[in-house]
C-alpha cells in the first residue's frame, strides 16, 4: 500500500514503531538469550550482505539497505516479546489473530469467486482469462503472507486434537485448508499434508493415531483399485484441486526459471563460498515490472544474477554463504533442541495441556519450514518472513515460562521432603 508515492510505503511504518522498543531490548536480551542473538546475528548478516554487495555490483551501501530492509522485520521479536508475560499472554495473542487471520482468509477466498468487490487489492492480471495465474484449468488462489495461515491452521489443528473441539476450530481449519489447497502451489501443498500428517501420528492420542493411519490407507487402497479396474480413479478425487495437485503435478511444465536460478546461486556460492556474494540491489535492472523482463535480462548478461526469490535454501547459500546455512541450522536445532526439552517439562508438570498443544503445532510448522524451504524464501522475503519472529517469540515465552514452573516444582518438591 503505497502513501506517498517513491515516499513512503504503509509496510515501513514498522521502523517508525520498533524505535519505541529499543529500550526494551536488553531486557529481553537477558531472559530470551538465544533467541535474540539468532535475531540479531541474522541482521547483521542482512547488513554484511549490503556491504558485500557493494563490492560485487558496483551499488551504493544506501541501495543495498533499501532493498533488504523489510528483512529487518525480524526486529520485530523485541516489539512482541514486551507484549507478552506469560503463557495467558500467549493464548490470548494466538485467539486474538487466530480470528484475523480467519477474516483475511475469508476475505481472499470470496476475492477469488467475485475478484471485483475490492477487498483485497491484487495484480490486474490475476483473475484475468488471459492471465498466468491458471492451472489445471482453474484460477490460483491469491495467498500473500501464506505462511501466517499455515502457522495459524498447525496451531489450532494441534489443539484439536488435542480435544479442545470447537465449531469456530473446524470453521477456521476448513477454510484455512481450502485457501492453501486452492493456491495450487506445489511446494507449498505438499510440505502441507505432511506437517498434518505428522500432527496426527505424533500429536494425538493412540486412538487418533490409529484412526488417521487407517483412514489414510482405506483411501489409497480405495484409489489404486478404482484405478486397476476402471483405467481411473475416483473422480470426486482427481478433479479435485488437491487431487489435481498431487496427481497430476507431473504434467505441469518444467521450472526452467527456476533451474536457472539453481544454477545461477550455485555458480554465484562457489565463486565466493565463506560470505557470498551479497545482495543485488541495483535499481536500473533489477525492475520486476520492465515490459518483457528487460531489467532481469540486463541483470543476468552484466552481473551473472539476478533478484530471483523462487528458491529458498539455495537464495541464503549464494547471497549469504555459509555463514547464511549456518545460521539455518542453528534455526532448526533451535526449535528441534527447545521443543524436545519444553514439551518434556510441560508433560511432567501435567497442569499445562495448551503448552503441550502449542510444541506439537509449532513443531509440525517447522517441518512445513525445512521442507518448503526448498523453493521458498521464508528468510528473506517479507511475503513469507513475516510470520517468523512471531513463531520465536511465542516460543521463547513459553520456553522460559515452562523452565521457571518446572525448576519452582522442583524447589517445592525438595522443601516438602523429610529434614
Amino acid at each position: 500500500m503505497v502513501i506517498i508515492p517513491g515516499v513512503f510505503r504503509m509496510s515501513d511504518a514498522f521502523f517508525v514503531i520498533f524505535p519505541l522498543f529499543v529500550l526494551t531490548m536488553p531486557r529481553t536480551f537477558s531472559r530470551y538469550k538465544e533467541e535474540s542473538m539468532l535475531v540479531i546475528s541474522f541482521c547483521l548478516l542482512l547488513l554484511l550482505s549490503c556491504v558485500i554487495g557493494h563490492f560485487s555490483y558496483g551499488q551504493s551501501y544506501t541501495e543495498g539497505l533499501l532493498s533488504v530492509r523489510r528483512s529487518f522485520f525480524w526486529l520485530s521479536f523485541f516489539i512482541i516479546i514486551p507484549l507478552l508475560r506469560d503463557i495467558r499472554d500467549v493464548e490470548k495473542l494466538i485467539k486474538l489473530l487466530t480470528l484475523l487471520v480467519w477474516l483475511y482468509v475469508v476475505a481472499l477466498i470470496i476475492t477469488k469467486f467475485a475478484p471485483g468487490l475490492g477487498l483485497i487489492h491484487y495484480p490486474k492480471n490475476l483473475y484475468d482469462p488471459f492471465g498466468g495465474m491458471i492451472r489445471f484449468g482453474e484460477y490460483r488462489l491469491f495467498f500473500p503472507y501464506g505462511n501466517m495461515t499455515i502457522m495459524f491452521f498447525f496451531l489450532v489443528l494441534a489443539s484439536f486434537i488435542r480435544g479442545e473441539t470447537t465449531s469456530w476450530h473446524l470453521a477456521f481449519m476448513v477454510s484455512a485448508a481450502y485457501a492453501i489447497i486452492a493456491s495450487l502451489t506445489r511446494g507449498m501443498i505438499f510440505p502441507w499434508l505432511l506437517g498434518t500428517g505428522c500432527a496426527f501420528i505424533f500429536g494425538g492420542s493412540r486412538t487418533v493415531r490409529v484412526i488417521a493411519i487407517v483412514c489414510v490407507i482405506l483411501l489409497l487402497t480405495v484409489q489404486v483399485m478404482s484405478g486397476a479396474l476402471s483405467g481411473h480413479g475416483m473422480s470426486f478425487i482427481e478433479e479435485s484441486s488437491l487431487g489435481k495437485t498431487v496427481l497430476r503435478g507431473g504434467t505441469l511444465g518444467k521450472e526452467a526459471g527456476r533451474m536457472l536460478q539453481a544454477r545461477m546461486y550455485l555458480n554465484k556460492f562457489l565463486g565466493s563460498p565463506l560470505a557470498g556474494v551479497g545482495k543485488f540491489a541495483i535499481g536500473k535492472y533489477s525492475k520486476i515490472d520492465d515490459q518483457g523482463g528487460e531489467g532481469t535480462l540486463m541483470a543476468y548478461k552484466k552481473f551473472g544474477i539476478f533478484a530471483g526469490s523462487d528458491l529458498g535454501y539455495l537464495k541464503i547459500l549464494a547471497e549469504q554463504g555459509l555463514l547464511g546455512i549456518g545460521w539455518i541450522i542453528w534455526w532448526y536445532s533451535y526449535f528441534w533442541r527447545r521443543l524436545k526439552q519444553t514439551l518434556a517439562k510441560a508433560k511432567a508438570l501435567g497442569n499445562i495441556p495448551q503448552v503441550v498443544a502449542l510444541c506439537y503445532g509449532i513443531a509440525c510448522f517447522t517441518i512445513y519450514l525445512l521442507i518448503s524451504g526448498i523453493t521458498l524464501p521464508h528468510w528473506v522475503h517479507p511475503n513469507h518472513l513475516t510470520v517468523l519472529p512471531l513463531m520465536l517469540s511465542v516460543m521463547a515465552v513459553v520456553r522460559v515460562r515452562v523452565d521457571e514452573l518446572a525448576s519452582a516444582a522442583r524447589a517445592a518438591a525438595a522443601n516438602s521432603l523429610p529434614a
